[in-house]
């Protein structure tokens, strides 16, 4: 599947930056305000308070791309790619106050703003003054991310009819998945190279602002469903036992006691250090999932190997 049916960057530069705060979109999207805006639970008190906070998001987001235009004014080929995104932020705005103007609702003014709606805003506009490249990296996470959440709520729901349905399929759309591609390839070609330490200082905080925001809209979460199994399976053999060791040593075994890089002995320690750092996490996992008192006891490492028999 191509990275863009998955709402995900396409070019390097935005490639590395996604990589590097991934886990933030992943939390956005598991975030329960937005996992029930998709399957339709959300209440529409709830959906229409989010529609208020992002429409006075919007209108900062706009005001920071009309700033981007008058700091590229010299460059056509940037200001024409940056008006139409302007333009479509614009487009929107105007669909999300149609949207409310049908509930027989108005936008609010700033003073009714939350504080994860003003904190995002106020990042915005302290950005303006630091110059383009610092601008459209600050924008990005917003433009990228509604589509990676688009993509990847529109596989989940594929079918999905309901009040909030439209939400997905606008974000989800070929229409909508283009707009930022525009704006990566825009900031790459401004900004040829790695991203700089600055740069990624102000898309990580851009992507945590995001994911305060779903976390401050007001709803009611559904009730947590407890793990009572979780099963890893990362050679996706299917097997009763755990097959990456016996593809190991049998690779340990045919290698060259002298290959790229490392000797055997060096390997062997590798290995030993990756089996033990796997079971670190994997048990600091298990302990964040599951419940206090777990249906089945986790399975246990013996000698370097995983074995997927044990149970109650």
């Amino acid at each position: 599947m191509l990275a863009l049916d998955l709402g995900e960057p396409v070019d390097e530069l935005s490639r590395s930056l996604w990589a590097a705060n991934e886990r933030l979109a992943f939390e956005s999207l598991h975030d329960s305000f937005v996992r029930s805006t998709a399957d339709g639970s959300l209440s529409r008190e709830s959906y229409s308070h989010y529609q208020q906070q992002d429409w006075q998001y919007l209108q900062v987001y706009a005001d920071a791309y009309e700033a981007a235009c008058a700091q590229a004014s010299g460059d056509s080929e940037s200001l024409a790619v940056l008006e139409g995104l302007y333009k479509g932020v614009r487009e929107e705005q105007r669909l999300q106050l149609a949207s409310l103007k049908r509930q027989g609702l108005e936008v609010s003014d700033t003073s009714t703003q939350t504080a994860a709606t003003r904190a995002y805003t106020d990042f915005l506009t302290s950005v303006t003054a630091e110059g383009l490249i610092p601008l459209l990296t600050a924008m990005a996470p917003c433009i990228r991310l509604y589509g990676f959440l688009g993509a990847r709520l529109k596989a989940a729901y594929p079918h999905a009819k309901h009040d909030f349905s439209e939400w997905v399929s606008t974000y989800s759309s070929p229409a909508y998945l283009a707009e930022p591609i525009k704006h990566e390839r825009l900031l790459a070609r401004l900004h040829q190279g790695p991203p700089t330490a600055r740069m990624q200082t102000l898309y990580t905080r851009a992507m945590q602002l995001e994911a305060q925001f779903f976390q401050a809209q007001p709803h009611q979460a559904p009730a947590p469903r407890p793990v009572g199994l979780l099963i890893s399976d990362f050679d996706d053999t299917m097997v009763k036992g755990e097959t990456t060791v016996a593809i190991f040593e049998a690779a340990l075994a045919h290698a060259s006691e002298d290959g790229p890089g490392m000797t055997k002995q060096q390997r062997r320690a590798k290995w030993d250090e990756l089996v033990a750092s796997y079971i670190q996490e994997r048990a600091a996992l298990l302990q964040m999932l599951l419940p206090e008192e777990p249906l089945l006891q986790p399975f246990k490492m013996q000698d370097g190997g995983f074995n997927c028999e044990k149970t109650v």
